[in-house]
């Protein structure tokens, strides 16, 4: 199977853009990928693996799908990564080469992927529609970020371990992920306690914000039957993207280059005007 890494279709992200010119020569990993749980902020089992030269799909596909092994019996998977809107591309085309045990039945668990909260911006119009959380039901309004949170606190470790043979250098990484997860899970009871107060009071501001929306929406001129049609595209489009998406803005917006097309034109007929005004102040004084 060809493994050439294509180009971004997006922005140009280091991510992808690096994987083949990144310097690796003498070097067993130029770096780590791994997975995290998004939930609870922790990493998970056998989903950390050595990077040969920068993130190439092949090395994250497989890191990828070894932490995922191990929730065969997970109905639905929301999984999210910087670069998803070029990583899907192909993707079970090369989960077909990983070894048996790891690829997924797709039969009986499903994918939903994103791009998290932070890094979506960067991306072009297309991918912030289709791979954001905000329209997706079920994914609350997490940010999913948290693999950020975990690298801000190891990447200090970094300088002592590029010396290191593979033995130590797993042994050590493996040490302050447990550490970072036991830390998680022993302040669990405080930090869910907080959540779930916060969540309770937002819900009610949240539901008493939407209900002034719609009705005010109601009272426009779009009027009660386009926020049913509306609801209705919503409600045909989760289950089934093919559909139209109704978060798709459907107005033409105004740009920087039709702005200044209409000052141009704007500006000659005043050139225009000018020209024939001095053209007749010339004639009446002859």
């Amino acid at each position: 199977m060809d493994v050439t890494q294509e180009k971004s279709t997006c922005v140009s992200h280091n991510a992808i853009n690096m994987a083949n010119t990144k310097f690796s020569k003498g070097l067993a990993a130029t770096g780590v990928g791994s997975v995290v749980c998004a939930w609870y902020d922790m990493w998970l089992a056998n989903g950390v693996g050595d990077l040969q030269k920068g993130e190439k799909y092949m090395n994250m596909d497989y890191i990828v799908f070894l932490a995922l092994s191990a929730f065969a019996s997970t109905p639905i998977v929301n999984f999210s990564y910087d670069v998803t809107c070029q990583w899907h591309k192909r993707l079970w085309q090369r989960v077909s080469a990983l070894p048996v045990q790891l690829q997924p039945n797709r039969m009986h668990m499903a994918f939903n992927l994103f791009v998290p909260k932070f890094h979506i911006a960067a991306h072009i119009a297309s991918c912030q529609i289709t791979f954001s959380f905000n329209w997706t039901p079920g994914v609350s309004q997490t940010d999913r970020e948290v693999p950020e949170h975990g690298w801000a606190d190891i990447n200090h470790i970094a300088a002592s371990m590029k010396e290191m043979g593979p033995g130590s250098h797993r042994e050590v990484l493996d040490d302050h992920f447990g550490d970072w997860n036991w830390k998680k899970v022993a302040t669990f009871g405080h930090v869910l306690l907080c959540k779930i107060k916060e969540a309770v009071k937002a819900k009610t501001e949240h539901c008493h914000a939407l209900t002034e929306l719609e009705e005010s929406i109601k009272e426009s001129d779009l009027g009660t039957i386009s926020l049913t049609n509306w609801m209705n595209e919503v409600l045909a489009w989760e289950p089934d993207h093919s559909k139209p998406n109704p978060f798709e803005s459907r107005v033409t917006a105004i740009t920087q280059v039709t702005v200044h097309l209409d000052i141009l034109i704007s500006t000659g007929l005043d050139l225009k005007h000018a020209q024939q005004q001095l053209h007749a102040d010339n004639e009446s004084l002859s």
